[in-house]
């Protein structure tokens, strides 16, 4: 039981991240330089962070993906 429930949810994770349209980086005019800079750290830091998730799903099922992802961020934080 608990082996499907850390599949699906390995699963959901893939395929959740997958489908998350990537926001344009274009900003009006309007919005600060520093607003622009923040996100686009965080569109470079959710792809980094996609790419480790799919690879280690893919040599390591699940498990191993949601191991990574509950480590990777700290350590692959944009500076």
């Amino acid at each position: 039981m608990r082996a499907v429930a850390i599949s699906t949810l390995g699963a959901l994770l893939v395929t959740g991240i997958a489908l998350v349209p990537q926001a344009s980086i274009a900003a009006p005019a309007d919005v600060p330089p520093e607003v622009v800079a923040s996100r686009e750290a965080v569109q470079k830091f959710s792809a980094t962070l996609k790419e480790a998730l799919q690879e280690a799903v893919k040599s390591g099922g699940p498990v191993n993906g949601i191991a990574v992802v509950t480590t990777r961020p700290v350590r692959s934080l944009p500076t």
